[in-house]
């Protein structure tokens, strides 16, 4: 798959996470601690500032948007629009970095024969992936 196509999948699926998927769990106070179950919650919305969030098994989708969000656990597509957050994920298929000053890890994708699909639009982000 080339380049721009790549991209433009990443886009087109990132894209409807934020249109069409609704929140089985939103995140929109300031400061929020909490443990999300990917199982029973699998839409996770995080607009709030400053939140804790650890998702546990692997959720549909995660979009962050709040600023100095702490994010620990896995989703098959991940949206980070917000500033300076922390973000560690064992698993994710497709990772949308549009916010500034992000440290985002991340290890695999779900697909074990494939790779996961990154893109870093915003600027003085940090992505790295994870060894094994």
């Amino acid at each position: 798959m080339g380049d721009m196509t790549k991209l433009a999948s990443i886009v087109l699926t990132l894209g409807s996470l934020c249109g069409v998927a609704a929140a089985d769990a939103m995140f929109t106070d300031n400061k929020q601690t909490a443990t999300v179950d990917c199982t029973k919650d699998s839409n996770v919305e995080i607009s709030g500032n400053q939140a804790t969030i650890t998702l546990t098994g692997v959720c549909e989708n995660v979009n962050i948007a709040g600023n100095k969000a702490k994010v620990v656990g896995s989703a098959k597509n991940v949206n980070v629009s917000g500033n300076e957050n922390a973000v560690d994920l064992d698993v994710v298929d497709n990772l949308m970095v549009t916010g500034n000053k992000n440290v985002v890890s991340y290890k695999k994708s779900s697909d074990p024969k494939a790779k996961s699909n990154v893109m870093n639009t915003g600027t003085k982000n940090k992505v790295t992936r994870k060894k094994k």
